[in-house]
């Protein structure tokens, strides 16, 4: 009896589900109807992304595959729509939605249990602190306050997403694959058109030395840099964790060729630190591999090679706050935000100014003998959220942080937990990069960032699940043994 009404109370479940999905989609139909009657292009937008959700609810994982795809091309998806729509959205932003909504529905349907992480609150707090401040601080603009919220917690489902779809050691490896080709191939093309001249998907060219510094398919400099810097930690990382064949072997020598390429090109001297420390960390987690000690020399020897031959200002960048005068005027501009971010946390000390507001009301809430600013965020993670958020986004931020140091440094008592274990320390050296990088950038927004946290907090959950486990058995043992002691 047991069986047999276990498999109809499975059959009843499946029945519910499946009648749920089909009212959602009926529902998506006439939505795309009643649009169509107003505006055809909206409905078919519409429709597109109905069945997108649907198909997301259906497989979670797969939206989390697509976003992590679709990552570089946020402003240049972003020019392209706003150009074709008139909204200010991208790609990346609208698969978010998708996937979010995915997870949501696969989880009230029962096809997706929810899982809670460490990380989850304080990201909670967050986002929680920016609609808070959000309303009890009007902007001149609310429109553009309220899109740099909604933009923000994006920025975070997309972590969320990551968390509760990657639920198995397969998933991790696949998610750590897809996120190192992507960062490759959007370095390639930075390489294609910084040697060609052409840009991709947007119009305009610029020959070899009217560029001085690479954009690559993210559109931003910094972005760029930060991209192939996590594409190279994790390629590294691949590498390590089984023998590659000789033509796997030189696919991965040429991407890590082209993300280093890519990360000098850029003179962007955050991620240089931020790689430096995550090749450090990785060298650490692995110091006994001799595959990786071999392709940090190569590295190195590639680097040296091409600071020579295309005479980068290398060592000035370095050396100097700014070797040329707009990159010294550049690096002033950023001291003067600094300052205005702790003159703001000054004056709205709890709930800041609104996300997003800085740049906007910048020149507005500078104090009397700064001169006046363009309007760009403060290049330190703590100035622009203490600005916009006050303390009670800054301390949550710092708890963040907090718990993602616990979860890097975190070791399994029991060995022998193979790729798991390997993949949270890949990701961890990740996590170092961001960490540094966020020191003169307000790197919240670098998204490929966050997938390594999704990944460092799902692999961090399955070595404590196995742990549990292990020590549970060898209880179990003991107390087996302690058992028959006595009985003897």
């Amino acid at each position: 009896m047991m069986p047999g009404r276990l498999m109809h109370t499975a059959a009843n479940r499946m029945r519910s589900v499946d009648s749920r999905l089909s009212a959602a989609l009926t529902a998506a139909v006439v939505l795309s109807g009643v649009l169509a009657a107003a505006d055809a292009q909206m409905a078919v937008v519409t429709g597109i992304g109905c069945l997108l959700v649907l198909l997301f609810a259906v497989f979670p994982f797969a939206g989390l595959v697509a976003v992590i795809c679709a990552i570089p091309l946020d402003l240049r998806s972003r020019q392209i729509l706003l150009g074709v729509t008139g909204v200010n959205i991208s790609v990346v932003q609208l698969l978010t939605v998708a996937a979010a909504l995915g997870v949501v529905i696969a989880w009230l349907s029962g096809r997706l249990k929810w899982k809670h992480h460490a990380p989850d609150l304080p990201i909670i707090c967050i986002i929680v602190a920016s609609y808070l401040s959000m309303l009890l601080n009007p902007s001149p603009e609310s429109g553009y306050v309220l899109r740099h919220t909604l933009s923000l917690s994006l920025v975070f489902a997309l972590y969320f997403i990551g968390v509760q779809t990657v639920d198995s050691p397969q998933r991790l490896r696949i998610v750590a694959i897809v996120l190192a080709a992507v960062c490759i191939l959007a370095s390639s093309v930075g390489m294609y058109e910084f040697l060609s001249g052409q840009y991709l998907l947007v119009k305009g060219s610029h020959t070899f030395a009217e560029m001085e510094r690479i954009t690559g398919l993210a559109g931003r400099t910094n972005a760029t840099a930060f991209q192939a810097a996590t594409g190279l930690v994790f390629l590294l990382g691949y590498a390590l964790l089984g023998r590659l064949s000789g033509f796997k072997l030189l696919l991965a020598g040429a991407g890590a060729v082209t993300c280093t390429a890519v990360i000098l090109l850029t003179l962007t001297r955050s991620v240089w630190l931020g790689t430096a420390v995550g090749l450090i960390a990785l060298t650490y987690y692995f110091r006994h591999d001799r595959r990786l000690i071999c392709a940090l020399l190569l590295i190195a020897i590639f680097v040296a090679v091409m600071t020579t031959v295309a005479e980068l200002p290398v060592a000035k960048r370095l050396t100097t706050l700014g070797a040329l005068d707009e990159l010294a005027a550049s690096d002033v501009r950023r001291l003067y935000h600094v300052i205005i971010a702790y003159e703001v946390l000054k004056t709205h000390p709890i709930f800041g100014i609104g996300w997003g507001n800085f740049q906007y009301m910048v020149n507005e809430i500078k104090p009397p003998d700064l001169p006046r600013q363009p309007p760009m965020p403060p290049h330190n993670a703590f100035a622009y959220i203490g600005a916009n958020l006050g303390l009670l986004g800054l301390l949550s931020y710092l708890w963040l942080l907090w718990v993602l140091l616990r979860q890097i440094t975190y070791r399994p008592q029991v060995p022998n937990f193979g790729d798991v274990r390997n993949m949270q320390l890949v990701a961890g050296a990740a996590i170092w990069l961001y960490l540094v990088c966020q020191l003169s950038q307000p790197a919240i927004y670098m998204l490929v960032a966050w997938v390594a946290v999704a990944l460092n907090t799902s692999a961090v959950a399955m070595l404590a699940a196995k742990e549990e486990t292990a020590s549970a058995s060898q209880a179990a043992r003991s107390h087996a043994g302690g058992a028959k002691a006595d009985y003897s």
